[in-house]
């Protein structure tokens, strides 16, 4: 469900409005990561989070948490990852700005 997020959006605004946008896409929208998949059924959660850090530097925040199943390297059966990532982007205005 990607109906949230705008098109086209200004990160440095977004930023400043500190807007938090949630939702989920399907795995199988994901064209890089189905093929490594036994069943690309269900859906993978996020959430972005637009904000200043400490220093007042524009961020956006990113959790990722989706149930992944894949073949077992040891057995190759299929077997369920629970997966949860969080990183941290900078918003940059371009090169050498």
């Amino acid at each position: 469900m990607l109906s949230l997020l705008p098109d086209f959006a200004d990160p440095l605004r977004l930023c400043a409005l500190g807007k938090v946008y949630e939702g989920t896409v399907a795995l199988a929208a994901l064209p890089r990561l189905a093929p490594l998949l036994t069943s690309s059924e269900g859906e993978a959660a996020f959430v972005l989070a637009f904000e200043t850090d400490a220093e007042r530097r524009p961020v956006v925040s990113v959790t990722v948490r989706a149930a992944l199943v894949v073949r077992c390297q040891r057995c190759l059966q299929p077997m369920t990852v629970n997966v949860e990532v969080e990183s941290q982007l900078a918003v940059v205005s371009g090169p050498g700005q």
